[in-house]
């Protein structure tokens, strides 16, 4: 099975649009999410809140723990780890985070983000 590195923040965004991402990406793509263990603890941080995110992120936790995603434990800023990861391993990365697509494509990987509609694109 092939890996897609996925973000926090498309986690959140497909979830607030009741998408269930990792379904999306089997299904569409063919691909297995992987995150790092920071993923879990940033959702854990939105999920506490109370704006607009926070029950998105506490479901987008849900779902990944049901879906049996890949986590790999690390320490670093979430960022990093992903940029760092998915070159090492040369995956594609899936992330609604404007800056970190950039720095992304500049390295020559592939990027992906979720549509309001449940496409990746």
């Amino acid at each position: 099975m092939d890996y897609i590195v996925v973000d926090t923040s498309s986690i959140v965004y497909a979830t607030a649009h009741k998408r269930d991402l990792c379904e999306i990406l089997l299904a569409g793509m063919g691909l297995k999410a992987v995150v790092s263990s920071g993923v879990f603890r940033e959702l854990r941080t939105i999920g506490s809140g109370r704006g607009s995110d926070s029950g998105s992120a506490r479901a987008g936790a849900v779902l990944l723990k049901n879906h049996g995603v890949k986590v790999i434990n690390n320490n670093s800023y979430v960022d990093i780890w992903i940029e760092e990861y998915a070159l090492r391993h040369r995956l594609p990365v899936c992330t609604n985070d404007t800056k970190l697509k950039k720095r992304l494509s500049a390295e020559g990987l592939s990027v992906f983000s979720v549509s309001s509609d449940g496409k990746i694109r």
